[in-house]
């Protein structure tokens, strides 16, 4: 599905960046984060029917402050004796648990007024920790604003149907490639047929909805018109929208639904468990038959 909103300068993208902020340090933990602490593993939302009611109290009096360490420091240990975790995640939940325990170290600061010692427990510095990169991401958005132009800017959100995300769980690079690909082909097409212009798209992968559910669609901020061959700005004569969404959608599930056919044709695709019959050609083709019939949303 293409759905169009429309933003006005550093508002519309601020917004979209701090979504962005949010997925790119749950995205690799947050299957182990949505069963351990609740669905929403910014804060301390217990929902674990095993704890004595007092400490589940305790605890959720302090939820609205306690960051994700504090869960994984709690829990992290008991999560572990019952299920088994990947490397590379593990890996991450470990240094968000020792974030400033002094596990990773400390640093001593003497302060010449009080004329005391100071310690001061090190971060884990992890991308994927939001207290260790909020300075950081902070800095890296009023970086973006500053590359801002002053013009209106809409908001393109692209999304995958849910039939096609079993396929994209098992070639995610592939398919979020292509999904960035796609997208960006289709907007910059429509800047030249409309406007005869090239336009400046940011775009961002979320491939999770609210829930923690795989749910991958594109967010796309694309200013109001571009440049032209001669150097000068081209864009609608009204501020409304952009493009039809309609118009929009469907030549973006054309080269979506072409460029996954490349790529089968090229025996670029995986195919495990109920998908290992869309190996064959035929039953691949008519599969994206079905896909192409129906709305994506």
């Amino acid at each position: 599905a293409v759905q169009p909103r429309m933003n006005t300068d550093e508002h519309g993208f601020q917004g979209v960046m701090k979504r962005f902020e949010f997925t790119s340090w749950v995205s690799p933990v947050a299957p182990f984060l949505s069963v351990s602490i609740g669905v929403h593993p910014w804060f301390l939302l217990l929902q674990l029917p095993d704890l004595e009611s007092s400490t589940r109290s305790s605890i959720a009096g302090r939820a609205r402050t306690a960051l994700i360490w504090t869960a994984l420091r709690a829990f992290l240990p008991g999560y572990l004796r019952t299920r088994a975790v990947p490397a590379h995640p593990l890996k991450i939940l470990r240094r968000l648990a020792a974030c400033r325990t002094g596990e990773l170290g400390s640093t001593f600061w003497h302060c010449e007024q009080c004329r005391k010692d100071h310690w001061t427990p090190t971060p884990c510095g992890d991308r994927h920790c939001p207290s260790c990169q909020h300075a950081r991401a902070h800095a890296w958005l009023e970086r973006q604003r500053q590359a801002l132009w002053p013009v209106r800017y809409f908001h393109w959100v692209f999304t995958l149907p849910a039939k096609l995300r079993p396929l994209a769980l098992q070639n995610p690079a592939l398919l979020y490639a292509l999904l960035f690909d796609a997208a960006s082909a289709t907007l910059l097409q429509f800047g030249q047929e409309r406007f005869g212009a090239v336009l400046g798209i940011t775009a961002i992968l979320h491939p999770w909805g609210q829930n923690l559910m795989d749910h991958p669609h594109l967010h796309c901020l694309v200013p109001g018109g571009g440049l032209t061959a001669q150097n000068t700005w081209a864009g609608p004569k009204q501020a409304r929208w952009l493009f039809g969404v309609h118009a929009v959608a469907a030549m973006f599930r054309g080269k979506f639904c072409a460029g996954l056919l490349k790529r089968h044709a090229t025996g670029q695709l995986q195919f495990h468990g109920k998908l290992e019959p869309l190996r064959e050609a035929k039953a691949f083709a008519q599969f994206l038959r079905q896909i192409r019939e129906k709305k994506w949303n």
